[in-house]
């Protein structure tokens, strides 16, 4: 364990397994559905379909046959882009533009891996039923301006849409390098911004009205969420919506999400215990780009985003809330001299706390106007930060959230069956130590841990690294002035190759760098590519002609 682990860990109260037990009682949303216990599984990037997108494959479904494993109480998918035309870093999962029988049962596929269907070659059930009956939730996106020139889904330099003509990254380039700015505008165009009349096709894009009785009895989903960000928090934030008619980020910021959740809630075909939540991000009520060390702004954007929260759960139309975008372990993050990151986490380590509280005072006042839908206060879901057992007690012992979102389903996808077992053991008298620090970090700014002494001196790994010790003097002289954002793109791509490990059942290697998980997060080909191996290899190299584009860039502070 790590020095910086060991200090975030210290503030934590003792260990009360009464507490404990509070992870693992049921907890019901607003819908009626029940979730078994307080621990998430939530959306991780993973970078696993075909190039320019397309289905679930095999490495899907052996990925959440894993995590069924686990026990959760929930669990929600990555990304799923509703259009083709706009996605991410090339291998996102896109719906179907036509929802067939076929187009459908990848999709069908995954949700039987989630809920450890028998009939799955991929099942994790058992006779026994050691796989606990969980949520799922398809969580739909669209990246908006975030989606990159060339690998994201349009021929190159066909531009993006927007809430508003604001390139990613706009704030930055005064400060930055010519190199920078030459990069990031080859990356990124200038979105199109998008017409108002346009908007409510965009809208049917997320909803699907008219075929989702087909989709959701085929898929055998029993609800998903719809992604504040990306394109709909660009609605949001006012330094991305820059509009003046009725979508405008000045009058009404939530125009274009209430739109969304009123068309779901307002079909027929729609079953009333159809799960649905939004998702708010810390990062999108702070400016980086101005100074906000001061703590009256800070409570102004705390203020707004807490705004947010009353009027979304006014609506009566929404089972969660997820909050993220912080870090729960580090709450002091007021002194003038962090960065714009840690007032991000500032505000994120009060935000959710307000939140529950905020929510519990307003329930009986919430309105009953028949604009409102039929449903309760809905729960707040708390992702960021929490990273051992003292946090997870901590958080619901102080009413700070109802459920637990946990990213360590990379580092341990059986994480609440384990955790369960490791409380039993604790309570017949064992001297139990699981989960009590935090996980070690990954090296994503070296080469990662020392390779093991059994390591054969003359082996690919060894002169993998001497290539890679090369490479990383080359990247220190490179005149780029966003060094975090490359730190924050080597660790999202070490966590994705991670992701490929636990789908084949293999520990989490941190004998892997950053710069290694790169070369490994491109160098992938897609398996059972339609093409054959030859196709496969052609679009990993495609792909990793275009590192130099995207590394460092869609992933990141913008």
């Amino acid at each position: 364990m790590n020095d910086s682990n060991k200090d975030r860990d210290e503030p934590c109260p003792p260990l009360d397994l009464d507490s404990c037990h509070k992870i693992f009682t049921p907890i019901t949303l607003p819908s009626g559905s029940v979730i078994n216990n307080r621990l998430v599984k939530v959306a991780l990037y993973e970078h696993l379909s075909d190039l320019f997108g397309g289905p679930p494959n095999a490495v899907h479904y052996d990925l959440y046959s894993q995590w069924s494993r686990g026990q959760w109480g929930m669990i929600i998918t990555g990304n799923v882009q509703i259009c083709g035309d706009h996605i991410t870093l090339g291998r996102d999962v896109v719906i179907p533009t036509s929802l067939t029988a076929e187009s459908l049962q990848p999709f069908k596929l995954l949700a039987k891996a989630i809920h450890g269907d028998a009939d799955h070659p991929s099942s994790t059930a058992s006779s026994e039923g050691n796989v606990d009956s969980c949520l799922t939730i398809m969580q739909l996106s669209h990246p908006g301006r975030q989606s990159p020139n060339i690998i994201g889904g349009r021929w190159p330099f066909v531009p993006p849409i927007a809430p508003s003509a604001v390139p990613v990254g706009q704030a930055h380039r005064k400060s930055d390098t010519i190199f920078s700015r030459l990069l990031h505008s080859f990356a990124f165009q200038i979105p199109r911004e998008i017409p108002e009349r346009d908007i409510p096709a965009l809208v049917d894009a997320f909803v699907r009205v008219r075929r989702w009785r087909q989709r959701a009895v085929l898929m055998e989903w029993n609800c998903r969420q719809h992604m504040v960000v990306n394109l709909i928090a660009q609605f949001i934030s006012p330094k991305s919506n820059h509009r003046a008619d009725a979508y405008s980020a000045s009058t009404n910021s939530l125009h274009f999400l209430h739109d969304i959740v009123s068309s779901i809630r307002a079909c027929e075909i729609i079953p009333a215990n159809f799960v649905l939540g939004v998702k708010l991000n810390a990062a999108d009520y702070v400016d980086s780009s101005q100074d906000r060390n001061k703590t009256d702004e800070l409570q102004e954007q705390e203020r707004l985003a807490l705004q947010h929260v009353r009027e979304i759960a006014s609506w009566r139309m929404v089972d969660f809330i997820e909050i993220s975008g912080g870090d729960y372990e580090s709450p002091d993050f007021m002194s003038p001299a962090q960065s714009a990151q840690s007032q991000r986490q500032a505000l994120f380590s009060r935000f959710s706390q307000k939140a529950v509280q905020t929510l519990a005072e307003n329930s009986l006042n919430i309105d009953s106007s028949p604009a409102a839908g039929p449903r309760g206060t809905p729960l707040i879901l708390l992702t960021g930060g929490l990273r051992s057992l003292p946090l997870f007690t901590s958080v619901l012992a102080n009413k700070h959230a109802d459920l637990l979102g946990l990213r360590m389903s990379v580092l341990c996808p059986e994480l609440p069956r384990q955790l369960r077992a490791s409380i039993r053991a604790r309570e017949n008298g064992a001297e139990d130590t699981s989960f009590m620090e935090s996980p070690p970090d990954p090296d994503v700014s070296g080469l990662g841990s020392p390779l093991p002494l059994s390591e054969p001196l003359l082996s690919w790994r060894r002169l993998e690294r001497v290539i890679l010790s090369v490479f990383l003097c080359i990247w220190s002289i490179v005149p780029w002035s966003s060094r975090d954002s490359s730190v924050l793109a080597r660790n999202m791509a070490w966590h994705t190759v991670m992701l490929r490990n636990v789908a084949v059942g293999t520990e989490v290697d941190y004998t892997v760098g950053g710069l290694g998980a790169v070369l490994r997060f491109w160098f992938w080909v897609t398996p059972g590519s339609d093409g054959g191996l030859l196709d496969g290899v052609w679009e990993s190299w495609i792909a990793m002609g275009l590192v130099g584009v995207v590394i460092g860039l869609v992933v990141g502070s913008w």
